[in-house]
């Protein structure tokens, strides 16, 4: 991944982010409508940095996996990463 070392848009200091301790932009994704494993599912504290240089404390692997095994459906995935969901989401 490429992440870049600082967000284009301003954090909210009222709300606790991830806070990686050498810097970078947090991030992990989240699937909405999947059937998958629990650790592919994008826990807010399962975090990662540019080239997973810093975890949070809920991640475990640095591939998600997601088996296209289930009906059609509207699946949405989408950045979930501790206090950082809404300023990753309009930033694209």
């Amino acid at each position: 991944n490429h992440l870049p070392s600082s967000h284009i848009l301003p954090w909210d200091p009222t709300i606790s982010p991830a806070t990686p301790k050498r810097g970078g932009i947090p991030t992990v994704v989240h699937l909405h409508g999947g059937i998958h494993e629990p650790t592919s599912d994008g826990h807010a504290d399962a975090w990662f940095t540019s080239g997973f240089r810093e975890t949070g404390p809920k991640w475990t692997k640095t591939t998600a996996h997601y088996e296209n095994n289930q009906q059609p459906g509207n699946l949405w995935y989408h950045d979930h990463a501790m206090g950082l969901t809404r300023v990753n989401l309009l930033a694209g």
